[in-house]
This record gives structure tokens, sequence and C-alpha cells, in this order.
């Protein structure tokens, strides 16, 4: 890729953008493995020794870049959501940390894994609620029949 040149000097600045061209010939196998070993992004970038940065814009501009780490990130999600089930099937879930578990699931699978809480405003439509203001609640609930019950 040709680099742009220096104002002063007319020669390249800077390293050259960083392609999947440069990566190890097996690097798509080698994430799906560690994907499916439990390993996350940060796994992934020291492996490919590369930055926050340049992982982040390889993910805009490589599709195939993009593609792979979903894959991986996928698998890993799968790995994590598996340790709860082996603990209860083999009689250790005693021994999980439950609390540490879900803290790691939320921050890891952020998606997935969050309150809806932080999600839904039920009260305002973003507005601020004044507090000298009555509140009325309109609750309505469905009957049997299908017809609305106020």
């Amino acid at each position: 890729m040709a680099r742009r040149p220096s104002r002063a000097t007319g020669n390249p600045v800077g390293r050259p953008k960083i392609t999947i061209d440069e990566f190890p010939k097996d690097w798509k196998e080698e994430l799906a493995r560690m994907g499916s070993e439990g390993m996350l992004d940060i796994d992934a970038k020291v492996y490919l020794h590369i930055s926050n940065e340049t992982f982040s814009r390889l993910l805009e501009r490589e599709p195939e870049f993009l593609e792979t780490i979903s894959i991986m990130r996928s698998l890993s999600h799968a790995w994590w959501a598996r340790l709860p089930r082996q603990a209860f099937g083999s009689g250790t879930s005693k021994q999980m940390n439950s609390n540490l578990y879900a803290l790691v699931m939320r921050n890891k699978f952020k998606d997935e894994w969050n309150n809806a809480e932080n999600k839904v405003d039920i009260t305002t439509q973003g507005d601020k609620i004044d507090s000298n203001k009555k509140i009325e609640i309109e609750i309505i609930k469905k009957t049997i029949d299908g017809k609305e019950d106020k």
C-alpha cells in the first residue's frame, strides 16, 4: 500500500497499513481454536501482534477479518456459557463463584448479558422527572378473550 509523502521531503511517512495478508497463513484456524478455548479479543491481538487501534481499523475495513473475529467471539461465548452447565452436570456447581461468572459474562458479552434496565426508559421518554408534579400510571392488561381491560 502506498504511504502518504512527507510535506517537507516527499518521502513516505509512517508505517504502511497492516493488512490480513501479513498474518500467519493459518491465522483464521488459530483464532477459531482460541475462541473454542474461551479466549477473547485480547488474545487475538497478542497472537497477531497488533494494537487495539489496528484491531478496530481491521474490523472496519477487512470483511474477512470481521467474519473471523465474529466466529471467534461466538465460539468463545459458547465456551463460557458451557461452564455452568458442566459444573451442574459434574456436581461441582457449588464451587463456582456465580458473582464472578456473571461479572465476566456481562463485561465480555455485553449485548447478550447486560440487564434490560439499562436499555428501557418506561417513565419519561428521556425527559427529567419533575418531582413536584403528580405521576400517573396507566396499566393495561389483556384479558383471556383478547379485549383490553383498563
